[in-house]
C-alpha cells in the first residue's frame, strides 16, 4: 500500500470506516490499493462500520458552467484590444500548464480578474449569460455586415 490515507478514514469515536463511493467502487474491484486499504481497515477493525461519505456542496461558490477556453477567446475577440488580450491569454495558459497539473483554474481566475466585476477582495462576479448575448451580437453583426456589402455589389434590376 503506497499511501495508507488515500481512500478511507478511520472514525474510531463512531466505530466507522469511511469512503468515498469512488474509493468504495475501487475497492470493490478485489484488488488494487483501495481494496488493500479497505481490507487492512476491516481485518483491524472488524467490529467497524462502512459508511459512504457524500462530500459538501458548496452553495456559495460561484460556477461558471460553459466558460471554456474557447469560450473565453471568443469574448476577447470581441473586446477592443483583442489581439493583446488573446497573446495574454495564451501566455497565461502556456506559464499555468507549466506549473500546474490543471491550467484551467488559474486561467479562469485571470479570465474573471480581467473582465469581472470586484464584488469583494479577491473575489470577481462575471455574467455569462450576458457575455454570451454579447458574442451573438457581434456575430450576427458581422453576418449582417457582411451581407450589406454582397447587395452593395450586386447590379440593381429594374
Amino acid at each position: 500500500m503506497k499511501n495508507s490515507n488515500k481512500y478511507f478514514t478511520l472514525d474510531i469515536l463512531n466505530k466507522k470506516i469511511r469512503g468515498s463511493a469512488r474509493s468504495f467502487k475501487l475497492a470493490n474491484k478485489g484488488y488494487g490499493d483501495a481494496y488493500e486499504q479497505l481490507m487492512a481497515l476491516m481485518n483491524a477493525h472488524p467490529d467497524f462500520e462502512l459508511e459512504e461519505v457524500v462530500a459538501k456542496k458548496n452553495d456559495s461558490k460561484e460556477t461558471y458552467e460553459g466558460l471554456s477556453y474557447e469560450f473565453m477567446k471568443d469574448y476577447i475577440a470581441i473586446q477592443e484590444n483583442s489581439s493583446l488580450l488573446l497573446k495574454k491569454l495564451d501566455l497565461v495558459i502556456a506559464n499555468a500548464k507549466k506549473t500546474r497539473a490543471s491550467a484551467y483554474p488559474v486561467v479562469k481566475r485571470w479570465f474573471l480578474r480581467t473582465f469581472g466585476t470586484p464584488i469583494e477582495a479577491g473575489k470577481f462576479q462575471f455574467d455569462l449569460e450576458a457575455a454570451k448575448q454579447l458574442i451573438e451580437d457581434a456575430s450576427d453583426e458581422k453576418i449582417f455586415a457582411s451581407a450589406e456589402e454582397i447587395e452593395n455589389e450586386l447590379p440593381d434590376v429594374a
